[in-house]
């Protein structure tokens, strides 16, 4: 089945789900990713209110950096990073896995083939399955009632965030007892 990103993102199973917001505007998936991650934690604000504090526009959406300071003046429990994890000597699906192994759940940017960038949350890299949380829409323009979750193949999830530019934004533990 395919959708998210414009309709070209593949997945293995999807279905709409209360577990994720939909994204407000076609361009708008990163901060309804945001937007999700802390009505995880029941942390309410609206999409609006992350757009208008970010870098956002209709044609680019929302640049991952411009929305860290507002997730982590509003996160109770995370301190979040926005850009390309370094670990040296991982393969890209070990990485993967290494982030949501240490940091819970984190957003993605992925580039389909023949899609448009876009974000998803990964909940957890299986042994070969990906497990998101997808904001675009049941609507063809990626507007709608709920985002859905889904499974992807691990595989084509890494070429996907490969063509993404491997952007992330992922969280480490706000306190830590060392």
């Amino acid at each position: 089945m395919s959708t998210g990103s414009g309709g070209n993102f593949t997945y293995v199973r999807y279905e709409l789900s209360d577990r994720m917001v939909c994204q407000q505007t076609p361009m708008s998936c990163v901060a309804a990713c945001v937007r999700q991650l802390l009505r995880d934690e029941n942390v309410e604000v609206s999409e609006a209110e992350i757009r208008a504090s970010s870098n956002y526009s209709d044609e680019n959406g929302t640049e991952f950096g411009s929305v860290v300071n507002f997730l982590n003046n509003r996160h109770p429990l995370k301190f979040f990073h926005a850009g390309v994890p370094d670990v040296p000597g991982l393969s890209i699906a070990e990485l993967a896995r290494k982030l949501s192994r240490d940091t819970g759940v984190w957003v993605a940017g992925i580039k389909p083939i023949n899609g448009i960038q876009h974000s998803v949350l990964v909940d957890a890299v299986e042994t070969n399955t990906v497990l998101v949380r997808d904001p675009w829409g049941d609507r063809t323009d990626g507007i709608g009632t709920s985002g859905a979750e889904g499974e992807i193949l691990l595989e084509y999830f890494v070429d996907c965030w490969i063509r993404g530019r491997l952007q992330s934004i992922f969280g480490f533990p706000k306190f830590m007892n060392l």
